[in-house]
């Protein structure tokens, strides 16, 4: 996972660290935290995608229903039952005098 599971506490301290032992003014020290916040929260956001991707993937391979695929069966068997449950309508013949 790497730059994914990085926290923005932990991000800071690993800079810390590392502009202590390379000597970066206070100025470059900043830069390079939110250089390494915004790879971290880039490489989070892409791992997310490609995730979500594969298991999209997967679940269409294992042909599962989705909640669309099931709302329109529910919409569909409430339209048979509506025309099931309706009375015949009767005409009734026209008097004759």
């Amino acid at each position: 996972m790497g730059f994914a599971a990085i926290t923005k506490e932990k991000a800071e301290q690993m800079a810390k660290e590392f502009i202590a032992k390379t000597e970066m003014s206070e100025k470059e020290g900043k830069k390079f935290v939110e250089d390494l916040l915004k790879k971290s929260e880039r490489t989070r956001a892409d791992m997310e995608s490609k995730v979500n991707e594969m298991i999209q993937a997967s679940l269409k391979k294992m042909n599962i229903a989705t909640q669309k695929d099931i709302a329109r069966l529910e919409a569909q068997i409430k339209r048979m039952n509506a025309k099931q449950t309706k009375p015949p309508v009767v005409k009734k013949a026209a008097k004759t005098k």
